[in-house]
């Protein structure tokens, strides 16, 4: 009975008395009937098999516990039901030596930094505590308010230590709104480094499987194993300039941001949406079935040879607006290869006349510098590849996305009829960057967060800018 622990509930009786008895199911103990001191004298308890517990006890059974409950209302009501124990086996916890996210939100950054105090102690006494089951239970089973706080730890005693100090301004979030969706950000060339990605392959099944599946792939194309390139056995600065040659460069970039964004959506992120910079395009293009895995490394493997072959040039970035760049830009054999934010654009060409450009620009005091690139890409030097690119990109099927592109050739969605156009990804070589472009379209029709989705922050720290 669960009259004498919390008295008269009329109507709630009979889920009260449920609850009670699915929780000393639970945890197989009896609880008492509080103050109780002898029975009604009309109840023969001595000739019956019934007795008034008075005490916790454990309940002690040979098979399966089974309990009754009945429920009888003042208005005739009769409801008897028969609950039976289900075999619950605690789980226990596979253990990771793998950093954990730690996450938590409250109302106020007050609560907030409270918060983090109470964890911080609940850490220090709870040492054995897995750090991946704190990590666990604070996804899966907390409300989400709109001040937000996080903490990336190796293990409990780092976690402990974290929480100690003011965190940094990146760490803590105070939301204003709410996002729309999610839009995938690739970056281009210049984000790779050597061991890209190699704690992710070290630990990760799905990022692994994705980066062995696409090497497998391209064995084919390039004859020999792209992660010998990546991950080589010793990084040095022979290995970093076999990655800079951008036969190496598109694949390898291609398959490491196809992998991270694999991981991420086997973490639950979905996009809603892609932007791609220059080859960052053609992974956006292949998640939205534009094109198959092996079509499109196929067509990266040959974009990067053809590529390679070309006379060498330069790219020079420059902090002006893309009107100043234009009044400032006279020389013919020199093209407007990016529009990356407000005011960064970057000019491709030959090497001798990006030369004198700069000396120019700095001349009239205009901020500029050379980025270290083999070639001039999106330029007038990628002409003569054009055509037996796009011979490459028809013998592959293309389809219409499924998942919506924000073209940064055209800063617009990439219609049906561009994503299925061989000439719209030939020309891609030619064409300006317009990745500027791009996100001011997506802010003006929706408010998404923007995820980068590669080997850096080239994307985000772009976005920004925005």
């Amino acid at each position: 009975s669960i009259k004498s622990n919390m008295g008269h509930l009329t109507i709630a009786a009979g889920v009260a008395s449920f609850i009670k008895t699915t929780l000393a199911l639970y945890y197989k103990q009896i609880p008492p009937s509080i103050n109780y001191s002898r029975p009604n004298p009309n109840i023969d308890f001595a000739n019956s098999p019934f007795y008034v517990n008075t005490v916790l006890r454990d309940w002690e059974s040979e098979g399966t516990r089974r309990a009754g409950i009945s429920s009888f209302g003042v208005g005739g009501t009769n409801v008897h039901i028969v609950v039976e124990e289900s075999g619950y086996i605690e789980p226990v916890s596979s253990g990771t030596t793998k950093p954990q996210l730690i996450s938590w939100s409250s109302r106020s950054d007050n609560s907030n930094t409270l918060y983090a105090g109470k964890l911080q102690q609940y850490v220090s006494d709870n040492n054995s505590v897995e750090l991946a089951d704190i990590a666990y239970t604070l996804h899966t089973t907390r409300h989400n308010f709109n001040e937000r706080r996080f903490v990336v730890a190796s293990d409990n005693n780092d976690l402990a230590r974290q929480l100690e100090v003011k965190p940094p301004a990146t760490q803590v979030i105070s939301l204003k709104s709410q996002p729309e969706g999610i839009t995938f950000l690739f970056p281009g060339q210049g984000s790779q480094y050597v061991n890209m990605g190699k704690e992710l392959y070290d630990q990760e099944p799905v990022f692994k499987t994705s980066i062995d599946e696409c090497a497998a792939i391209l064995q084919e194309y390039m004859g020999e194993d792209i992660r010998a390139i990546i991950f080589p056995g010793k990084a040095d600065a022979d290995a970093e300039n076999k990655l800079k040659n951008t036969y190496y460069t598109q694949p390898a970039i291609f398959i490491t941001e196809l992998a991270v964004a694999k991981l991420w959506m086997s973490w639950g992120i979905k996009p809603q949406s892609f932007i791609g910079h220059s080859i960052g395009e053609f992974v956006a293009a292949h998640l939205a079935g534009i094109f198959s895995l092996r079509d499109a490394l196929k067509i990266i493997a040959a974009r990067g040879r053809f590529i390679s072959q070309l006379q060498r040039g330069s790219m020079l970035s420059v902090r002006v607006t893309i009107d100043e760049l234009k009044s400032t830009l006279k020389d013919n054999a020199l093209s407007i290869a990016a529009i990356n934010g407000p005011n960064s654009c970057v000019v491709a060409g030959p090497d001798d006349n990006i030369k004198r450009y700069s000396d120019e620009l700095t001349g009239q005091n205009i901020s500029n510098r050379t980025l270290q690139t083999s070639h001039a890409f999106h330029s007038s030097m990628m002409d003569s590849i054009i055509a037996p690119f796009e011979e490459i990109v028809k013998s592959v099927s293309l389809h219409i996305p499924r998942i919506p592109v924000m073209s940064s050739v055209t800063a617009a969605w990439m219609k049906d009829e561009e994503a299925t156009s061989p000439a719209y990804w030939a020309n891609h070589l030619r064409s300006t960057v317009n990745f500027s472009g791009a996100l001011k379209a997506l802010k003006t029709e929706k408010d998404d967060v923007l995820l980068e989705v590669g080997p850096g922050n080239v994307t985000s720290n772009l976005a920004k800018q925005h």
